[in-house]
């Protein structure tokens, strides 16, 4: 029972070294999203090659990813020392699906923003009102 359990901890402890080594790209990459927002705002006001939209979703669904991955970070801390250290099979079963979603990531995540429009939605919404207070600003400077 002992070098099952070991077996056990080793696993666990290679899917927590593997969502450290995730959160890391996650950050990396929302910071090249922040380095290119320039750009993107800069594409508003273009008409024929507008990536806002682009850098809007993506920019939205890995925060939504860094999230739901840190809420399975914590459920797999959770279980494995709650209060009460009982292993029930629905717990186990709970263990192996929130590793598996550590190491996978929630891919329902870019699917949702990319099938949805809704990041397309909200960022036309925001490049109007950009054009708009450009707008304003040259009639009345």
């Amino acid at each position: 029972m002992n070098t099952l359990w070991l077996k056990i901890e080793k696993i666990i402890n290679g899917i927590c070294c593997t969502f450290f080594h995730k959160m890391c790209i996650y950050h990396a990459d929302i910071l090249f999203l922040a380095l290119v927002s320039p750009w993107a705002a800069i594409s508003v006001m273009a008409e024929d090659n507008n990536y806002a939209g682009v850098w809007w979703r993506e920019f939205l669904s890995q925060i939504v990813t860094i999230v739901l991955q840190v809420a399975a970070m914590v459920g797999v801390v959770e279980i494995l020392t709650g209060s009460n250290r009982n292993m029930s099979w629905y717990k186990f079963m709970l263990l192996i699906g929130l590793c598996v979603l550590l190491i996978r990531g929630p891919s329902v995540t870019r699917s949702m923003w990319y099938a949805t429009g809704a990041g397309k939605s909200k960022m036309n919404q925001g490049g109007k009102i950009a054009a708009r207070m450009m707008m304003i600003r040259k009639i009345f400077a």
